[in-house]
C-alpha cells in the first residue's frame, strides 16, 4: 500500500504543476479558474465529509477504487474546454481528495494491525511515506516540464498521463489489496453520530481543528504560488520550482524521521507547535507582495521544510488519538474539512 500510496501523487502533481496554463489555454479568466478550486474545495468540504464517514461500512478497498474512479474521471474533465464539465470535474476531484486523505490511511493502519507488526514501525511507515512523496512530487513536475515542452503534444498532455496512472493505480487496488471494512454500521447517521460524540475527546478535537488549519494553509498555498511567482508579467520555470518545493518536503522528512524514529525519539506533541509557527512565518514576507524570485523561493523552501516535517508527525499523532477507535475513517474525514493540493 505505501508504494500505492506515494504513485498516486504522480497524478496530482501532472494536473497542478501547469493547470493555470492549462485553464489559460482554454481562454478562462482568472476569476472563473478560482470559482473552480472553490467549486472543488466546496464538494471537499460538504459532500466529501460524509463520503469519508460512510467509507467503513462501505469498505476501505471499495472506498479506495471509488477514489481512483473520481480521480480519472477529474482528469477526462480537464481534456474539455467547456466550463460546465470542468465543474463537474472538480466535484470528482475534490471528492476524491477526501478520500485519499482518510480512506488510505485508515485502511493500512488496520493492515497493520492485522499483520501484528508493532505500533512503533507506523511511524517509520510515515516519514518514509512522506519522503517518498517527495520524490515523486520532483519526477512529476519533471514529466509535466517535459509535456509541456514538447510543441507536439498540447497542454492537455499532462491530464492524460495523470489519468493513466490513475488507472494503473485502480487496477492494482482491484486484484492486490484486501477488503477490511468497519465494524460500525447502521447508514450513515450511526457514523454521523459516532463521528461528532468521538470530537467529544479534547484530544481529537484539537487534533482535528489543527489538521484542518494546517491543511488549509497547504491549500491556499498551492492556490497563490504561481500567481505570485508571475507577478507582473515575469516567466519562470514552475516546474522547476516545483521540484525544489518537493525536495525541500523531503528534506522535512528526513528530519521528522530522526525526531520520530531515532536517535532523538521526541515526541510529536512537543516540537509539532514550533514547526507549525516557523511554517507560517516563512509565509509573512510573501503576504507582504515581496517579489525577489530568491526569496519567495526560499520562503517557499523553508514553509515545504515544515511541511516534511509535520505531515508524518501529525500522521502519527493521529495514529495513536485516532486509530485506536473502532472505526477511524469516521473521524478522519472530520480531521481533513480541507485537503492539500487544490482540487
Amino acid at each position: 500500500m505505501g508504494c500505492l500510496y506515494v504513485v498516486m501523487p504522480v497524478a496530482d502533481g501532472l494536473l497542478q504543476v501547469h493547470w493555470q496554463a492549462l485553464y489559460q489555454s482554454y481562454g478562462l479568466s482568472t476569476a472563473e479558474m478560482m470559482t473552480l478550486l472553490a467549486v472543488g474545495h466546496g464538494s471537499s468540504l460538504f459532500l466529501g465529509t460524509f463520503l469519508g464517514i460512510s467509507s467503513d461500512s462501505l469498505g476501505r478497498k471499495r472506498a479506495s477504487i471509488l477514489y481512483c474512479i473520481l480521480q480519472a474521471l477529474g482528469c477526462l474533465a480537464k481534456l474539455s474546454s467547456n466550463y460546465e464539465v470542468l465543474s463537474v470535474g472538480h466535484v470528482c476531484l475534490g471528492l476524491a481528495s477526501s478520500l485519499y486523505f482518510s480512506v488510505f490511511e485508515a485502511w493500512m493502519t488496520t493492515e497493520h494491525e492485522k499483520v501484528g507488526f508493532k505500533q512503533e514501525l507506523l511511524s517509520e511507515t510515515f516519514w518514509m511515506m512522506a519522503f517518498a512523496s517527495g520524490i515523486v512530487g520532483i519526477s512529476s513536475g519533471a514529466i509535466a516540464n517535459v509535456l509541456m515542452e514538447q510543441q507536439a503534444l498540447s497542454a492537455r498532455a499532462p491530464s492524460v498521463v495523470a489519468g493513466f496512472v490513475t488507472f494503473l493505480c485502480l487496477l492494482t487496488i482491484i486484484f492486490g489489496w484486501n477488503e477490511n471494512v468497519g465494524t460500525l454500521y447502521g447508514g450513515l447517521s450511526k457514523p454521523l453520530l459516532n463521528g461528532i460524540q468521538a470530537l467529544r475527546d479534547k484530544r481529537i478535537a484539537l487534533l482535528g481543528l489543527t489538521q484542518a488549519g494546517f491543511d488549509l494553509s497547504i491549500a491556499v498555498f498551492w492556490l497563490l504560488w504561481t500567481p505570485t511567482l508571475v507577478a507582473d508579467g515575469r516567466e519562470v520555470q514552475t516546474g522547476l520550482i516545483y521540484a525544489c518545493l518537493m525536495g525541500s518536503m523531503m528534506l522535512g522528512s528526513s528530519i521528522a524521521a530522526s525526531f520520530l524514529c531515532g536517535p532523538y525519539n521526541v515526541i510529536p506533541e512537543i516540537y509539532v507547535p514550533y514547526v507549525l509557527f516557523v511554517a507560517g512565518a516563512s509565509l509573512i514576507l510573501p503576504a507582504y507582495d515581496y517579489q525577489d524570485i530568491p526569496v519567495l523561493v526560499t520562503c517557499f523552501s523553508v514553509f515545504h521544510i515544515c511541511v516534511g516535517i509535520a505531515w508524518p508527525s501529525l500522521a502519527r499523532l493521529r495514529s495513536i488519538n485516532v486509530h485506536c477507535l473502532k472505526s477511524p475513517s469516521e473521524v478522519l474525514s472530520w480531521c481533513f474539512c480541507a485537503q492539500l493540493h487544490p482540487k
